[in-house]
């Protein structure tokens, strides 16, 4: 899947996320700002430096519709939907950490634990500090990239199930 992010006016209260599946079908959300990486964009980071199946954008890249996703992977107490809930929960605790400014594998295991248990899913293993690091360190360079980005640029990637790769910048 084809995912591209462009960014509004300065004055905007969002940023567009598209989404174009292997099919050639597309899906467009906005992605509200908050100051740091939207989270939407999170996912990509984490759902593909985790090697997260399931997860929200695994979702809409089988053909479901963004807001069925986000259903999806927000919905406490439903088991068969626990990838998804892992995931979004992984995203979460990634977010704690970018808006720290700084890693900390304890805080981040912590968040990933609340975040699970609000779901009423079983906490995941938590992946080993070094990877999560590592995450971190590509959340970081994204919000960089992200943040210098001027009105109606925008970032290009792929997002592959097992691996992704960065395509471009306009």
């Amino acid at each position: 899947m084809k995912i591209i992010v462009t960014k509004r006016a300065v004055g905007a209260k969002s940023d567009q996320l598209q989404l174009i599946r292997d099919d050639g079908s597309v899906s467009e959300i906005d992605m509200p700002r908050q100051g740091i990486l939207p989270h939407d964009l999170l996912h990509f980071v984490v759902e593909s430096g985790f090697a997260l199946p399931g997860g929200f954008l695994s979702i809409v890249a089988n053909g479901i519709e963004p807001g069925f996703a986000m259903v999806q992977s927000h919905a406490p107490s439903m088991t068969h939907k626990r990838q998804a809930g892992i995931a979004e929960a992984m995203v979460e605790a990634m977010q704690t950490q970018l808006w720290s400014g700084q890693f900390d594998h304890a805080a981040f295991e912590y968040a990933l634990q609340m975040a699970t248990e609000a779901r009423s899913i079983a906490v995941p293993e938590c992946p080993a500090e070094m990877q999560c690091r590592g995450v971190f360190q590509q959340a970081l360079e994204l919000t960089q990239a992200w943040l210098n980005l001027s009105e109606a640029q925008y970032l290009e990637f792929d997002f592959h199930l097992h691996g992704t790769t960065a395509e471009s910048e306009q």
